[in-house]
């Protein structure tokens, strides 16, 4: 018993005179991290509470957390273009925080912190939580820079709500498809020309013979991925739910694309 209070209150070893200088590091940083998980869920808790306003239609709700640029009645063609969605169930709760702090937004997505990741937003469960926003240009800016349309954005995260939703939050996190799940969710949000057309990765492809996808940047590896799900939906007519439950093999999407583009298959490497 004396253990587990002294683990789970790790500031009792700071008491042991025997302390060595590593372990007290060790104690001071598991302090810290659980402070942090303490501030991580009493702001997932508490932000709906001191949102300015919110928008709500069905079981999904959008706050927003700034009096500047208001106007919610622009989210009406995100929610529009939302529901057109194939896996959209109207009893799916999705619920969405336009920030507009990168404090907060930063303490809810700890990886934000990295010196090489740029992230428009970020999904936890049903929650979606976006920072850098503007309504009225309908626009969204990463810490880096890069611009993106904010109804895309917001789509592409609900989309991963509406996956964990249909599969289970586990299926989607550890088991589902990872080109399907981010490929999917691009090809919801339409964003496939923004960054990477499609003649410009086919002609990349045709060029260098990678196909190994993994090998690409984070962008034009995940807009190649939704240029593959686009291929198996809409060239090979399979199903949303066949492409998510992996009933349709990586290799024989990127055969039938290769093949339909002329492109000669050397590889079949990830």
């Amino acid at each position: 018993m004396k253990f587990f209070i002294r683990e789970l209150f790790p500031h009792l070893k700071l008491k042991d005179p025997d302390l060595s200088l590593r372990k007290k590091i060790t104690v001071y940083l598991s302090i810290v991290m659980q402070l942090y998980v303490v501030a991580w869920i009493c702001l997932y808790f508490l932000l709906p509470h001191v949102a300015k306003e919110a928008y709500v239609k069905e079981n999904t709700t959008i706050y927003l957390h700034t009096s500047y640029n208001n106007d919610l009645s622009r989210l009406d063609g995100f929610y529009a273009k939302l529901s057109q969605n194939r896996l959209f169930d109207t009893h799916a709760k999705i619920t969405i925080h336009l920030l507009n702090n990168s404090y907060i937004y930063n303490l809810i997505n700890p990886i934000e912190w990295l010196p090489w990741r740029q992230t428009f937003g970020i999904t936890y469960g049903h929650t979606v939580f976006v920072d850098r926003f503007d309504l009225v240009q309908n626009k969204i800016v990463a810490s880096s820079g890069a611009v993106e349309h904010l109804d895309a954005i917001l789509l592409h995260e609900s989309v991963h709500v509406l996956q964990n939703n249909r599969y289970g939050w586990l299926y989607a996190a550890f088991r589902m498809p990872y080109w399907v799940k981010e490929g999917y969710a691009i090809y919801s949000a339409q964003t496939l020309s923004l960054y990477h057309e499609e003649k410009t990765i086919i002609d990349y492809i045709k060029k260098s013979h990678d196909i190994d996808a993994k090998r690409w940047s984070p962008f034009a590896r995940d807009q190649f991925y939704a240029l593959m799900v686009k291929h198996a939906i809409e060239k090979m007519h399979k199903s949303v739910d066949e492409l998510h439950e992996g009933k349709v093999s990586y290799d024989e999407v990127l055969g039938s694309l290769l093949e339909a583009y002329g492109v000669a298959k050397k590889v079949t490497t990830r």
